[in-house]
């Protein structure tokens, strides 16, 4: 499903063990919603981080924003909202110049 829109862009992947209790489907879906829009809004790096702080377990998406991408959170971060408040999680969203962040955190196992 990637593929044709991360042609020509850099990934970073910085994966650390990140155990919950949440539906794996729910988890499973939010990564996926999370991914496919930092590729589709990136002007060309995405970096996934997990791991756990404080006992919760998180997982922080990144992308450079492209020039033409408008503000707005599309239908994909609503339903990762949905998914994340069913399990207990946290979602919040970091908007720099020239960067975007969403990060959720999930209680740990």
């Amino acid at each position: 499903h990637f593929k044709p829109a991360s042609q020509g862009k850099r990934f970073n992947l910085h994966l650390q063990p990140a155990f919950s209790t949440v539906d794996a489907r729910d988890a499973e879906s939010a990564v996926f919603f999370l991914v496919d829009n930092a590729v589709k809004y990136s002007a060309g790096r995405v970096c996934v981080r997990t791991g756990k702080v404080r006992g919760r377990s998180y997982i922080a998406v990144s992308n450079d924003i492209a020039p033409s991408v408008a503000k707005g959170g599309g239908v994909g971060l609503e339903l990762v909202k949905f998914l994340v408040d069913r399990n207990g999680g946290t979602l919040r969203f970091r908007r720099g110049r020239s960067a975007f962040t969403v990060l959720v955190s999930f209680p740990g196992s």
